[in-house]
């Protein structure tokens, strides 16, 4: 991403800890040994997070533009 946006940075912090959670329920840090589905998982934990963040923080600037 080049130039993100404030949100779209609040939205990338917003992802952080679920990801952290997620990497901390498997009980392994090297990347490199997650199998294909718990990356599957990983990448959808995040996505998810970055979305719904990115969702929660256009609510209030619709409104302010309203």
């Amino acid at each position: 991403m080049i130039d993100p946006t404030e949100a779209e940075i609040a939205a990338m912090q917003a992802a952080s800890a679920p990801a952290g959670e997620y990497i901390e329920s498997l009980g392994k840090t090297d990347m490199a040994k997650f199998s294909e589905a718990e990356w599957m998982q990983f990448i959808e934990v995040i996505v998810t997070a970055y979305t719904d963040a990115m969702i929660a923080g256009q609510a209030p600037m619709s409104a302010a533009a309203a």
